[in-house]
This record gives structure tokens, sequence and C-alpha cells, in this order.
């Protein structure tokens, strides 16, 4: 019996294309049939139990008879697949009782290419590959995880009507793949029942797959220019000429004027609703031998979207695409925004264009407000007159992580300069990540303006006139951080910024930058703030088109944990991740994401870091170390290349120095060259990244972090360690080898500290 996993609960084998194709033996063509079958795997290549769901296929195939014998070549559809090369089957017919046997023994891994009815061969990723014809049926009900049994069968039997036009399959059939050279199982190609195996007529035969169209849900508006896609097949021997005749109101077909024999075209059904409301129809499509195929055309149409709902200001006309649409709607925020309407890999697209004119001697300011949402390969792309100004698909790949994000919320508000013309500005949304199509990755726009003013020599706005540096942990070093302020020009004379007055946490890096008339200018905003609050200002930017005041605000806030608890000697500033910081457990530090799973976070952000920054002073060299240690998934090795799902990277003032994985790993600083860990004059920083993709834990799923310590590299005495929890009120003083001095001992000297709070620590003094 053919293995379960070869067909059951996973995806249909893709090919790659072959290498080196095959010449396969050549058969008489014989006889044409046509074969009408529904595969037991959807559109995406995963598996379905009912067939009915699955994808459908309809194709030629030759049956020529001889003797006993039946030759058919095409029995199982290539479709979707390169093959190297096909061959021919031969089946026992049988005419008294009317039949055609196949054999199809079950898959055997000692068995070679010989054991089995071969239907082709192909190339799969580099590996070659026979392809065998398999019979047999699902039971009809799911066992105790899920699955189907498969009941395969040792011979396809075709029953066959009288006058031999007609064969009917009395079990599903399909084809697998196994490699040549060992004949292990790549698993099911294709497995689907034939509902019709018909001999051809002499001439042409129109069908239409599916024979029903429907224009409906939120798509489906007055104004809106629709699309479904239809194909159209020939299952006769002649070529023809075709026709239509349309009698849907509001549509049109798409379509080629001739098809030949067995031939399968794609065509479009186009709807361009004028009023709402229901309607159905027809569109026919004609032979010149008489055939008709026909589509049933239903619709159901809304109002036009009220677009001055999210208008603010200006004249403003709306269009939409030959695809999906936006539409008002205000379920989402509380208030009228036009939404996309798109829902995942069946319709990826929708667009909304705004078209407006600025007049001769005018500056126009265009601008809007809006959010996207969505996940890796999922954005929007807006562009002014074809040229692309936006683009957020892909674009939340985090190189330090290699991973894209698995969920975003974008704010894709803007404003933009432009000089006299007709403009349309078109908003692409993009949904490819929403597989199962439920059209929960949108976008959303409103308040939409088009400001006009006459042209001056010198003139300029602000973007967004505030800047939210946002929350960040204060520690010992002053917190820095840094934003740009958009300046827009319009003016007809290059823009400059000429001083900044700043605020005392809040500066301005002023540079030569200029602008020219209806471009940006950017500056950046420097945020620079000790101590712990709230932090304000306002920074005020000079320029050849007058002030403009930029308010600005942060908040420094404490760590969430002591990470002192992890130092053995030297001074250490720390920062972490402000979503999943790293917690404390003793004398060592860890991510605090250990454990999770999808269920834990939405988002699927569960990447952890701990960064500590040091000064070394002048004329002093310092060497770091720590002692580290990672459990996780274990590296994936593809084509000689280590990829960490998930795992620790350790980065050296910006520089990654490890980045490993698995059950057992030691990540100290001594698996370094000493090299590495050496630092001169200035500040330096260790950063702990404990990097999390795989969406189920393995192992602790930790990294941890202890025995962090600078050493003077000089005397290879350790850093003085200052305390952070209280004066010292008690200094004890030990040699090294722990007896007890006065504390005038010449030489290495232990000292032992105890603060006001009884917090204790341990340094090295040299006399």
């Amino acid at each position: 019996m053919l293995k379960k996993q070869q067909v059951l609960g996973k995806k249909a084998v893709k090919a790659a294309a072959p290498k080196s194709p095959r010449k396969a033996d050549e058969a008489s063509e014989g006889d044409g049939w046509w074969i009408d079958a529904t595969s037991y795997y959807d559109e995406n290549g995963s598996f379905v139990a009912d067939s009915a769901k699955g994808k459908r296929y309809a194709y030629r195939a030759n049956i020529k008879l001889s003797n006993d014998t039946a030759t058919i070549t095409n029995l199982v559809s290539t479709e979707g697949f390169t093959f190297d090369a096909t061959y021919p089957i031969e089946g026992i017919y049988d005419a008294k009782t009317k039949t055609i046997k196949i054999p199809t023994p079950e898959y055997d891994d000692t068995e070679g290419a010989d054991h089995y009815t071969l239907v082709g061969d192909m190339t799969y990723y580099g590996t070659q590959c026979y392809v065998a014809l398999f019979a047999g049926d699902f039971a009809k009900t799911a066992n105790a995880s899920g699955q189907y049994a498969l009941n395969t069968t040792d011979t396809l039997v075709f029953d066959v009507n009288d006058d031999f036009t007609k064969l009917t399959p009395r079990t599903s059939f399909g084809a697998w793949a196994f490699q040549e050279y060992d004949n292990s199982s790549e698993g099911c190609l294709t497995f689907f029942r034939a509902t019709a195996i018909k001999k051809m007529p002499a001439e042409a035969d129109l069908e239409v797959i599916p024979d029903t169209v429907t224009f409906d849900g939120a798509s489906a508006t007055v104004g809106a220019q629709l699309k479904k896609t239809v194909t159209l097949v020939n299952r006769g021997l002649k070529a023809t000429t075709i026709s239509a005749n349309v009698n849907a109101n509001d549509c049109k077909l798409a379509a080629y004027k001739s098809i030949k024999s067995g031939e399968k075209q794609t065509i479009y059904v186009m709807c361009n609703p004028t009023k709402s409301g229901k309607g159905e129809g027809t569109i026919n499509i004609m032979a010149a031998s008489g055939s008709k195929a026909t589509i049933h055309v239903k619709t159901d149409v809304s109002p036009a979207p009220d677009f001055s709902k999210v208008t603010k200001e200006g004249d403003i006309t709306f269009s939409f695409g030959d695809d999906f649409p936006y539409v008002i709607t205000d379920t989402i925020t509380g208030y009228p925004v036009a939404v996309s309407t798109n829902h995942g890999m069946t319709v990826p697209f929708a667009h909304l264009y705004a078209n407006f004119t600025v007049p001769e001697g005018k500056t126009g300011v265009f601008s809007w407000k809006g959010v996207s949402k969505g996940a890796s390969g999922d954005g929007i792309n807006i562009y002014v007159n074809d040229s692309l100004i936006y683009h957020n698909m892909y674009a939340h790949d985090d190189s330090k992580t290699f991973t894209y994000s698995s969920g975003f919320t974008d704010d894709i508000s803007n404003t933009l300069v432009l000089k006299s013309g007709s403009y349309k500005v078109a908003f692409e949304n993009a949904s490819y990540s929403d597989f199962n199509d439920t059209g929960k990755y949108k976008s959303w726009l409103y308040d939409f303006a088009l400001q006009l003013f006459d042209k001056e020599a010198h003139k300029a706005i602000l973007k967004v006139d505030s800047l939210d540096f946002g929350s960040h942990y204060y520690d010992k070093f002053a917190v820095t951080d840094t934003l740009t302020a958009t300046l827009l020009n319009f003016g007809t004379e290059p823009l400059k910024v000429t001083g900044a007055t700043n605020a005392d946490a809040f500066s301005a890096a002023i540079t030569d930058a200029t602008a020219a008339y209806c471009a940006e200018l950017p500056v950046r905003i420097v945020y620079n703030a000790e101590g712990l609050g709230d932090k304000s200002g306002k920074v005020v930017l000079h320029t050849t088109g007058g002030d403009l005041t930029l308010a600005c605000k942060a908040t420094n806030v404490a760590l969430p944990a002591d990470y002192n608890a992890i130092v053995t000697a030297g001074e250490f500033s720390f920062d972490t991740s402000s979503k999943h910081p790293f917690a404390v457990d003793g004398n060592k530090a860890y991510n605090s994401t250990a454990k999770f799973t999808r269920a834990d976070d939405d988002n699927g952000d569960y990447n952890s870091y701990l960064t500590a920054s040091f000064d070394v002073p002048e004329g002093k060299t310092y060497k770091l170390s720590w002692t580290g240690h990672n459990s996780s998934w274990d590296p994936v090795v593809l084509m000689n290349n280590t990829i960490i799902t998930t795992g620790t990277m350790i980065y050296l003032d910006g520089n990654v120095v490890i980045a490993t994985g698995g059950k057992d790993v030691d990540v100290s600083s001594s698996t370094l060259k000493d090299e590495q860990l050496t630092f001169g004059p200035g500040r330096h920083s260790v950063e702990f990244f404990y990097k999390k993709v795989d969406s189920k834990p393995k192992y602790d799923d930790k990294l941890e972090i202890s025995n962090l310590a600078l050493t003077d590299v000089a005397t290879g005495i350790e850093a003085i360690r200052e305390q952070a929890t209280g004066k010292a009120v008690k200094n004890e003083f030990f040699t090294l080898d722990g007896r007890r001095t006065n504390g005038n001992f010449s030489g290495i000297t232990l000292v032992k500290e105890t603060d006001a709070n009884g917090h204790v620590s341990v340094k090295k003094m040299l006399k």
C-alpha cells in the first residue's frame, strides 16, 4: 500500500525544471479523449479530503486499441510540472467484461522502475526521479489525528461503455515520484477522481470553467472595474473561430477570436457597474460549428463610495483600478475611512486613484492620513503619475535578525508639495501573506486634502511639526537618539537651514544641504538627556523660508531589572529591549522570551537583547570578558550555509562576533580571540541578542549571561566597580590567598565593600 505521508497532510510536490530532458518512447496517437477531473489538492497545492474542493483539471488524452491492448498517452495531467519525458501507459482491454485494467503496484522501496507503471520522469531539485501511476480511494471519515486513510489498489480499472466512447474509473488515480538512485519516495504529484473520460467529437466542443461568475461583496460598487478569470476549453477535434453574445448589464468579455483542438484559454469577464442592485445575465461563447458555452453572470452592486466623507479639503476626484477597489467604512476606526477590499492570495491587489490639478501660478500641497497593516510581503506602494514615491512591501526586514516581520502596522500619512500640472496619485495595497484569504491585512486612508498657494520665492513648512522620541531606558550614560524632521520647500528659490535655537535635550544637526522648489529637506534632530522622567522642548529651525518650530518630547525610564548583578568588575551602563527586556535570576541575565510560543505573542516578535556599554579612560586598554550559554534550536545547514532560526548573536561595537544555536553551546568570551576583546580609549558596547523565530521552543530556549567584567590589560587588574545601591559603610581587606590584612599590604589587595543597604562586592586594588 502506498505510504500515507506521500499524500496526506502535506502539499503536493512542486517540480523543478529539468536539467537534461530525455526523449520518451513515441506511441501512435490513437483517438482523442477528453478528461474532466477534480484533484485532491487545491489551487495552492494543499491536500483537501473532499475532492470537490480541489483544483479542476480538463485536458486531452489519446487512446489506441490494438487487439487486447489499450495504449493511453497523457492519462495523468502534467499541468504545473516540467517533465523530462512522458511515457505511454499500456492496459489490458477485455471486450467481454468491457474493462481496461492497468497495473498500479504498491510502493516498495526495494523495487526499481520496472516494478511500476511509469507516467514519465522528471528532475526534482537536481535529483532524477521516475513518476509512477497509482490508484485508490480515501476513507470517508478522518482518523483520530485528522487524517484520511488511503486504500490503494494494485490495479486501476476503467469500465468501458458499449460503443467505446466513455470510460469510467472505479477509483481515483494519480502520480507520485521516486528517486532513481535509491528508490526513495518524493511524494504525490497529483491525485484526482476523473468525473468523465469521453471520446472527443469531430467538431469543436466548447466549455467554460467555471460556468458561473459572481460580482458581489465590498468590491462590487458603482464605478468599480471588476474582472473574473474563466477558462475556455475546446473538447472537440477541430479548431474553430469564436464569437460572443453578452446579455449581462455592464459586462463584456475579453477573449481570443479562435481556439485550437484540445486547447485551454484564459479569458476574462469584465464588469463596470453603473447602477446598484442585484442582477443576472449570460454570456454565450459560440463556435463556428454551433457549439455553445454559457457563462452565467450574477451581480450584487452597492452604491458608489462617497469619498467626500474622507476628503478634508480641495477639489479631488477618485477612481478605481481593474481589480478590487477601496470602499468607505467607519467600522474599523469609528470615523469614515477608505479601506482596501483585496483579501490575500486570491486577490492580492487593490487600487485607489486620487486625481486633481494644480493650476498655473500655484503651488499645491497634497496630503493624506493612513495606516497600512500586514506581514512579510504585504504593504502599500504609492505612485505620483506612475513614479514610485513610497514602497513598504518587504520593507520590514530586520537586518540584525535576518527575518521578516510577521506583523506590522505602519503610519503611511504623507504631505507632498507639487508644481502646476495634472496628477494621479495611486495607492496600491498588496496582501500576499494572507494565504487563507481572510482579508485581515489592509490599508485605510482618510483626510485627503489639496491646498493651493500662490508661488513665492521663499516659503517652507514642516511636514510634521512634532517629534516623539518615545521611551528609553536610562542607566548611567546619557540616552541618545536621532529622528529626522522633514522640511517642504514651497519657494521657487532653494531652501536652506541657516541655524537653530535648540532646547536642553534636543538639538538640530545643521548642514549646508539645500532643497529645490517642491523638494524635501531632511534635518536630523538629536536627543541627548540624563536622568529619569519626561523631557520636552521646542527646536526652532531658522531657514531661508522662515522660522519653523518643532515640538519634541521623550521619556527616560528606569531599567526593569538590576543588571549589575551579572557584573564582577568594571562599570557598565545597560540597555535592553523595551518589549522583551532581559530578566535577572541571581547572578545571571537571560532573555525573557524563553519558552514563548505564538499564543504568547500574536505579533510574533520574540527577539530580546541586553546591551552593556562601557568607557575606557585615556591611556588605558581594557579586556572584556563574560560567561555565556546558549540552549536553542539547532542551526539549519542549507547548501553549506549555516542558518540560525533561533539562537544567540553577540555584537562588539556593532559587529557580530558570535552567531550560533544549539542545545548546549558555549558563547563565552573565551571562545573569541584576545584582540577581539581588547578595547582602547573611548565608549564601547557589547550586545547579547537572542534571536527567536521558531514558533515552538526547544531545549531551554535561552541565552544566559554572567560574570561580565573589564580587566586592565597593562596590569592584569580588574577595573573597579562602583556601587549603585549605596555608599560604602564597611571595607575589609584580604590578600589574594584570603588572609585578612589592615589594608597597608603592598601589591594586590582584595577589598570587600558593604554598603548601607547590605550589598556586598569585592574588587582588586594595587598598591
